[in-house]
């Protein structure tokens, strides 16, 4: 499990049109509309609940020292210490680790990967059945595709097995939809109430699906520009999952946040100059970020920074820390070609083993050009016969697919492994993610009592 990324939003390319079988899982979770999930108690707890409003209070009222006695901030963000972020985060890393919630998490994610290895099956039989991918309107319509299936009893019972399968395992989806809101509603509680401490604007807390990016599984994820703190699911997966590493995860992902907000400080700094805060400084702000990092700005952060910002100007110790920061952003977008081209390899290679070397050579195909950092020679017989067949169905009979799947296997599987290892090289020794990545050790070695 990779430790906590700090992930950028950067460039990111559509590189497929939607798979059909994510199309019917979709569909067929849509089984559940006609349920109304319960309200559930709410989780909180009273020491945590007491713990975040000390800290509310002390924010509101008496200084912290960050301010002269002119009433000028001297210093734009109040750090907390480990101790401090420790106890504020120890509250929520027991809610979202408890026994209760990861007992919930991990049997909707084995509910979810079996209903996906069943509807790939039902999907690749339906291709060999009727040679093409199930269309739009018969993944929406499931009365259709009974009817289309009416001929062939074997995809037919093979469906009503699947369908039975999505509606067997309603209540586990519910209970994960209950699980995520009342996990989500004490965490944006909790992690409001810390950046106020630390005059940091909102962050946005989210559960996402996707446990893995170009560099390898996500152990939590916070996406600069946008203040969006990710948790991935599939962390209730990993042996490492506990509550110190929920806190350890957290505090990284604030540290980078912190990062974030320096740097747009900064940009705020000298985009302002006496102008007036408008919707054309904001642009201007955002052509900037898109320009100098390939970061997509909200206006949201952009005012968020400049509420907390508050007229301070940063000191020559803050303006010392926004040179580093900047560099990890520019290093970052240098880093997108290669972000791109394995997100471009990790497609190929699931359309290679859950359709065909056929679909993922249509893939490769369209795509070639923007393949900047990897040598398709190993490849390139394979992907000449697709074009010189101009993707015709009917000629890949007449070829060895078994073999063509293999080398493609081995190819993607190579090229994945090479960039995505010095893509964590570059990012590990980024004096920027260096910084959080102690911040966060620092945090999870407190000791605490739950």
């Amino acid at each position: 499990m990779v430790f906590c990324e700090g992930s950028d939003s950067g460039r990111r390319r559509n590189l497929a049109p939607a798979d059909e079988t994510a199309a019917l899982i979709n569909s067929l979770n849509a089984l559940d509309v006609t349920a109304k999930p319960k309200k559930s108690a709410k989780s909180g707890d009273p020491e945590g609940d007491l713990f975040i409003t000390l800290l509310e209070q002390q924010r509101d009222g008496q200084p912290r020292g960050d301010r002269a006695e002119t009433g000028r901030r001297t210093r734009l963000i109040d750090h907390l210490t480990p101790q401090d972020m420790a106890g504020a985060l120890l509250p929520l890393s027991e809610i979202l680790a408890s026994p209760a919630n990861a007992a919930t998490m991990k049997e909707h994610n084995k509910v979810d990967s079996e209903g996906r290895e069943l509807a790939k099956a039902f999907t690749s039989k339906f291709r060999k059945q009727f040679h093409r991918d199930m269309n739009a309107e018969e993944i929406r319509d499931r009365e259709r595709l009974r009817e289309l299936l009416h001929d062939h009893p074997d995809l037919q019972k093979e469906w009503d097995q699947l369908q039975k399968y999505f509606l067997d395992h309603v209540p586990q989806r519910d209970a994960r939809k209950r699980a995520l809101a009342d996990m989500s509603s004490e965490a944006q509680k909790t992690l409001n109430a810390v950046c106020q401490t630390m005059n940091l604007p909102p962050i946005n807390f989210e559960f996402v699906k996707q446990g893995v990016d170009a560099y390898g599984p996500l152990g939590g994820a916070y996406v600069s520009g946008q203040a969006i703190l990710r948790v991935p699911e599939t962390l209730y997966d990993d042996k490492i999952f506990s509550a110190k590493y929920i806190r350890t995860m957290l505090a990284h992902e604030l540290e980078h946040h912190k990062q974030g907000t320096l740097v747009m400080a900064k940009t705020i700094e000298d985009k302002a100059n006496g102008n007036a805060f408008d919707d054309k400084l904001i642009k201007d702000i955002q052509d900037d970020w898109k320009a100098r990092f390939g970061v997509d700005a909200t206006e949201e952060f952009i005012r968020g920074v400049a509420k907390c910002r508050d007229g301070h100007k940063l000191t020559p110790e803050e303006l010392k820390q926004v040179k580093i920061y900047e560099r990890a952003f520019e290093d970052r977008k240098e880093a997108n070609g290669k972000v791109d081209d394995v997100a471009i390899l990790l497609k190929m290679r699931e359309l290679t083993n859950d359709r065909s070397p056929w679909d993922s050579l249509r893939l490769m195909s369209q795509l070639e050009d923007n393949l900047d950092n990897v040598d398709i020679g190993p490849v390139a017989d394979l992907l000449k016969t697709f074009r010189e067949s101009k993707g015709d169905e009917a000629k890949r009979k007449n070829w060895d697919e078994e073999n063509a799947r293999d080398r493609l296997n081995v190819w993607t599987e190579v090229w994945i492994r090479f960039l995505q290892i010095q893509l964590r090289q570059a990012h590990d020794s980024s004096p920027a993610e260096q910084e959080a990545e102690k911040a966060g050790e620092a945090v999870g070695a407190v000791q605490l009592k739950p």
